[in-house]
């Protein structure tokens, strides 16, 4: 087996796809995090941070950079939401109850995201290969995924 981190390292293949390892594990990561937070588990937050990281891997692995970069809001949605259960945890001994953001968050999030939105289209205006010390990408193309 090679680097079970590398897309290139397929477990199997599914209607001609293959399935890499990392593929596969950020999925079953996912999904665990989905059925923790149905249970209101504070454990979803670490499996959930788990699965972004093996995504942004994947996406930039793959060259969806702007893919791997959106997996950046969501572990920093996800290290706040851990943060902030814990945190409700200590201090009550009891899980938050789930409700609606106030306005005046919505709006703190609006202006973050399109911050962050417009952080990525200016990164995203310089090749890939200009991120290299030499200016040469190593890597060899990678396939796409099936959407």
């Amino acid at each position: 087996m090679g680097n079970p981190l590398s897309v290139d390292t397929v477990f199997f293949t599914v209607l001609g796809y293959p399935m890499s390892y990392i593929e596969l594990v950020g999925t079953i990561l996912y999904l665990l995090s989905v059925w923790l937070i149905s249970r209101r588990n504070i454990l979803t937050w670490p499996v959930g941070i788990v699965s972004v990281l093996l995504y942004m891997v994947l996406f930039y692995q793959i060259r969806l950079y702007s893919d791997a970069m959106e997996q950046v809001y969501y572990l920093g949605a996800g290290a706040g939401g851990w943060w902030y259960w814990s945190r409700s945890v200590r201090a009550k001994h009891a899980i938050i109850d789930v409700g609606y953001s106030s306005g005046r968050a919505i709006v703190a999030w609006l202006v973050i995201t399109a911050a962050f939105s417009v952080f990525q289209v200016c990164a995203l205006r310089v090749p890939p290969s200009a991120w290299s010390i030499t200016g040469v990408s190593s890597r060899p193309p990678l396939r796409a995924p099936i959407l």
